[in-house]
This record gives C-alpha cells, structure tokens and sequence, in this order.
C-alpha cells in the first residue's frame, strides 16, 4: 500500500507541476502559479521521501514537544484547507453559470508585448468578442493600465 501511496503522491506532483509551469514560458507569474508550483513540489517531495517522514514524523511525536510542535503545523495545515475549501466553495457558489444577456461585460487588462497582445490577452479579447457577437446591445468596458515593455495600454490594445 505505501508503494501506491508514495506512487500516487509523486505522479501527482508531477502532473501538477506540469500543470502550474505551462503558464511561465508567456511570463505569466501570480500568486496562483507559484503556490500550485509550491503544491506540486511538497507532494512530489513527500512522494520520493515518503518512508524517511513517516519515520520522522513517528519518531518527532514521541516526545511531548514533538506533539505539540506536530499538532501546531497539523492544525495549521487543516485551517489553510479549510479556508481555501470556503474561499473555493464561495466562487463556485456565487458564479454566474449563464452570463447570456447580460447589459455589461468587464474585460480585464493582461501583459502586452510592445503593441502585440499576450496569449492571455488574446484569449481575454476572443472571449469578449465572442459574448459581444451574441449580445450586440451589451457593452463592453476595457481595463489595463501601461506597463513596463508595453506600448500602449492594455485597454487600448483590446480596443
């Protein structure tokens, strides 16, 4: 069974990483990325070294120090997921599944290269193209302010 788990932990880190780093060759870098970066190489970490914690983790909590230090980072670790579940389970609970006639659509800015929009911006300006295509009476309001290597602005870009 422990083979499985420590199988399971690693493919998954691994995947995840995958997963996460596919964004950094368009420089996209956010918060998001680098903790789903940091994500994937705990689980991979704990995948490959999955026997030597276990004995740590045994050995650490058999001394009264060791538990306390143990239950703070446990407990520590469980009221992270458990904001992150309400954080996810409020965004999942309030997202508009149909946004289908509706009078305003906010396009938010995203990295331009000179005068040339990024991958991301790119897909931002179809989408906001597409949804203007089937509601012609909505109107579309454009954000993003001129950055270092930019040109022009990102709303003028979309423009």
């Amino acid at each position: 069974m422990t083979k499985i788990i420590r199988a399971f932990l690693t493919v998954s880190g691994f995947v995840l990483l995958l997963l996460f780093s596919a964004a950094l060759p368009s420089h996209i870098v956010n918060i998001g990325n680098i903790i789903g970066i940091a994500a994937a190489v705990a689980l991979m970490f704990i995948g490959i070294f999955y026997e030597w914690l276990a004995v740590l983790v045994h050995t650490v909590r058999k001394s009264r120090r060791g538990k306390i230090t143990f239950g703070f980072f446990a407990g520590s670790a469980g009221t992270l997921l458990l904001c992150f579940l309400i954080a996810l389970s409020s965004v999942c609970a309030y997202s508009t599944p149909n946004a289908d006639n509706q009078e305003i659509v906010i396009v938010l800015g995203c990295a331009v290269r000179g005068s040339t929009p990024s991958v991301m911006l790119k897909q931002r300006i179809n989408a906001a193209y597409d949804f203007l295509e089937k509601n012609p009476d909505s109107v579309a309001i454009l954000s993003g302010g001129q950055g270092n290597g930019e040109n022009i602005s990102e709303a003028e870009c979309m423009y």
